[in-house]
């Protein structure tokens, strides 16, 4: 599920869009990407729309445009706010059941988590993506899941003022 001509590019100004979130309804924005990168590989996709949305509902069902993940059944998806439900961050879900009990395709994970099948984790936080094609992952089970070392938000916005 690689993206093998997926290219690692960074920016010569860190943050140089930080401001983004914070005029969110300022901006014409069209679309919303969330990607998961693993050695420079992109391994999970989703892209949002992003039109009239605000910095917290962009990331809904009814929004989802496509994903990387071969079809998923949007109606079973349950998109999480941006916030989440701790310690799992910027998730999208099939099913929410705490640690043991959830099945997903992508999530950010905070560092510390209680959840006996993550401890051990990174110490910053993380990011787990399904490995499982069509089907989410259930995060307790360590080989339906992969872990990126690179969690990327990209927004599309229309320039009004060329």
């Amino acid at each position: 599920m690689a993206d093998v001509n997926a290219k690692l590019m960074s920016s010569p100004l860190p943050y140089a869009n930080a401001d983004i979130p914070a005029n969110w309804e300022n901006r014409n924005i069209l679309q919303v990407k969330i990607e998961v990168y693993s050695s420079g590989l992109r391994q999970a996709c989703f892209v949002f729309n992003g039109q009239k949305s605000t910095v917290i509902s962009w990331m809904s069902r009814d929004r989802l445009i496509c994903s990387s993940y071969q079809a998923p059944d949007h109606e079973k998806l349950d998109l999480l706010d941006v916030a989440g439900e701790a310690p799992f961050r910027f998730s999208v879900h099939e099913t929410r059941g705490g640690c043991e009990g959830t099945c997903g395709f992508l999530s950010a994970v905070e560092p510390g988590s209680d959840c006996p099948s993550l401890a051990g984790g990174p110490v910053r936080p993380y990011f787990l993506y399904s490995t499982r094609g069509s089907s989410c992952a259930r995060w307790h089970r360590g080989d339906e899941y992969g872990i990126g070392d690179l969690f990327v938000v990209s927004v599309l916005m229309c320039d009004l003022n060329s």
